[in-house]
């Protein structure tokens, strides 16, 4: 496939990869102070996945769906498909050097604010004072990070039983979902699109993903959360563990209320299998209690 053309956008951030490549790069500009201060808007440019060797299963967004999470943003503009011309490319580069230095060398990752339209905050549940817990099964997508829905059905049942009486709600857009609604404090919302499912994570008050785009909008308002990290060589043979480390994870990995499940940021290595290789009751033993227990009491 052919390259996209290069964008006359002097400046502008490059949308690229999956769901949570893009929500990354978006993240690493303070674009939200920049519109409440100035009123300025920065570009969007997409490069289309089939362009950066990402792989079809990894289910990656096309431009549409780039540009309509874009376009909800009010401190963001639609920049088209193509990439960074040199100008932009170095003007990028310098921008989060300065930031990298200006943050003490620990990436920043700025909240964005998406919009909804009224009909689209109706669908959204009311979560009242309940302790909830956002789970993102990843019941589609790459291989190496599936795990079968009984296996999901034993670590959920574990999770039930630590919080008896937490709402949990599965972040996940397939329908095999109602599968792992296991009682009536279990919730599934596979109609969902992107900017809802963004809003209800940011609303959790704890939150496991299967190392997802969740991580990213759970860190924007510093939800606790545990991301759990199989081995994904097998899909994609350049995340090793100091790949993810120096870009995945580059800002997760220093925050307190991150527990990273897989990747050991001391000894630099991956510790986990592909998760379809992962015991539910193994995995369930290694989450460690990183919300204070007030906190947990407080919603019941």
């Amino acid at each position: 496939m052919a390259s996209s053309p290069p964008s006359p956008h002097f400046f502008a951030i490059l949308s690229w990869g999956g769901i949570g490549d893009t929500l990354r790069n978006l993240s690493q500009y303070p674009h939200a102070a920049l519109h409440r201060r100035f009123g300025w808007q920065l570009p969007v440019v997409h490069q289309p996945w089939q362009e950066i060797g990402c792989r079809e299963d990894a289910l990656p967004p096309g431009p549409a769906a780039i540009r309509d999470l874009v376009e909800r943003c009010p401190s963001l503009t639609w920049g088209g498909v193509g990439t960074l011309n040199p100008l932009a490319k170095n003007l990028s580069r310098v921008a989060r050097l300065g930031l990298l230095a200006s943050h003490l060398g620990s990436p920043p990752l700025f909240p964005m604010q998406i919009l909804l339209a009224e009909t689209e905050k109706v669908g959204l549940p009311s979560l009242n004072d309940n302790f909830n817990i956002g789970v993102q099964t990843h019941l589609m997508g790459m291989p190496s990070k599936i795990w079968p829905v009984e296996k999901w059905r034993h670590f959920l049942a574990l999770l039930r039983k630590k919080y008896p009486h937490a709402h949990i709600h599965l972040i996940e857009p397939s329908p095999r979902a109602e599968e792992l609604l296991l009682d009536d404090r279990f919730h599934s919302y596979s109609h969902y699109h992107l900017a809802q499912s963004i809003q209800l994570v940011r609303q959790m008050s704890y939150v496991i993903s299967v190392d997802s785009w969740v991580k990213y909008v759970a860190a924007w308002d510093r939800v606790p959360q545990s991301i759990i990290i199989p081995d994904q060589r097998a899909d994609y043979p350049k995340l090793t563990a100091t790949s993810l480390l120096k870009h995945e994870f580059a800002t997760l990995k220093t925050r307190r209320e991150v527990q990273l499940i897989g990747l050991d940021r001391k000894t630099n290595q991956l510790n986990l299998p592909t998760l379809s290789e992962v015991d539910p009751e193994k995995l369930f033993s290694s989450l460690e209690n990183i919300i204070p227990a007030q906190k947990v009491h407080q919603r019941f």
